[in-house]
């Protein structure tokens, strides 16, 4: 789904905006989109995924998502920096050294 960007009118109480029930209905489909992408973590915690396979990731890999993890050398932070496109990396990984600093 392509975004759904609210019409404020062109000045204050114009008319010429949205109604209030349109307005927050793209607001809901706009949260629902977001959520089916990275999840609920539930109790105030961040999503973090599954470390990718892959630098290059796979589909469904949005630029923003965070991922935790052990892949052998250690644990490490990933960051995906780009849509998954199949041919260039997607994911960067940064060292967490000595254990990470929050639980989990």
């Amino acid at each position: 789904m392509a975004q759904q960007t609210i019409n404020i009118g062109n000045a204050p109480n114009d008319g010429t905006g949205d109604q209030l029930r349109t307005a927050f209905d793209k607001t809901n489909q706009n949260f629902t989109e977001l959520y089916s992408l990275v999840g609920s973590g539930g109790s105030n915690n961040p999503v973090i995924l599954t470390p990718p396979a892959t630098s290059v990731g796979q589909a469904g890999d949005v630029a923003g998502m965070i991922a935790y993890g052990d892949i052998g050398d250690g644990p490490h932070v990933f960051i995906c920096v780009q849509d998954y496109d199949g041919v260039n990396e997607a994911w960067i990984r940064f060292p967490v050294s000595p254990t990470p600093p929050w639980p989990f």
